[in-house]
């Protein structure tokens, strides 16, 4: 899966995600500081999905009706590293296109989508 990892998660999450096999892209790596619209719009002129635990990325979408390919959002703080890790990484063993043009919400109770507004 090609993926533009923000910069809020861990070296050991895009790490592990490689290992699985994923074409990640991570903003800790050159692109530490970048607005959140930017990241957007490279997701999507890369044709990656964005995994974050920022919110302000469903503003983006949802609010400004910026164009994006998908989003996956992790929102499991009271959760530990290695099982918010192992819990990101089941998800995204999932065919590519369930998690596109939809922003996917990851948490401790569940997973959650919601479809993108059509581009």
């Amino acid at each position: 899966m090609r993926l533009l990892g923000d910069e809020n998660l861990s070296r050991r999450l895009i790490e592990a995600l490689r290992l699985a096999g994923h074409d990640v892209l991570w903003c800790g790596e050159g692109l530490q500081a970048t607005p959140d619209v930017r990241i957007l719009i490279e997701a999507y002129r890369q044709r990656r999905i964005v995994l974050t635990q920022d919110k302000d990325f469903a503003n983006l979408v949802f609010g400004a009706g910026r164009p994006c390919r998908g989003i996956v959002l992790v929102r499991m703080p009271e959760v530990g590293e290695l099982l918010r890790n192992k819990r990101i990484l089941d998800l995204l063993s999932i065919p590519e296109d369930q998690l596109l043009h939809a922003m996917t919400v990851i948490s401790a109770n569940g997973i959650r989508r919601r479809p993108l507004i059509p581009r």
